[in-house]
């Protein structure tokens, strides 16, 4: 649900729901109601809700958060998992805007014993 994506979002930018209201451009009360799925934003307000929180217009309208990771930590999983330079993977994770789900179908097919723990990190 888009309201669920708005709030998480908004959490984890430690953010209030009156400021992401004034970036927007709406009122609070306007907001809460997309917040709690009573309402959704107009087209146009999407782009600045996105922009305000940090996230892709098409997480907002999807209704679920892409899982993002630092670099770092990509290549490791991507190295445990055996695909791949780093060069590779830097270019893997400018491009793909779900990490984990990548990383998943990576392993999906092929879990052996070693990769349980990669698999459970993941989760």
């Amino acid at each position: 649900m888009i309201g669920s994506v708005l709030k998480e979002a908004r959490e984890a930018i430690n953010l209030s729901q009156n400021k992401i209201a004034e970036a927007v451009g709406v009122t609070k009360q306007t907001y809460l109601k997309w917040e709690n799925d009573m309402t959704e934003p107009k087209a146009s307000q999407v782009t600045k809700l996105a922009k305000a929180l940090s996230i892709s217009e098409t997480e907002i309208c999807q209704g679920k958060l892409n899982s993002k990771m630092p670099l770092e930590k990509f290549i490791v999983q991507l190295a445990q998992i055996g695909a791949g330079s780093s060069l590779e993977a830097l270019r893997i994770w400018e491009q793909i805007p779900d990490h984990g789900k990548f990383l998943m179908s990576l392993v999906e097919d092929d879990i052996s014993k070693d990769k349980e723990d990669l698999l459970d990190a993941l989760s």
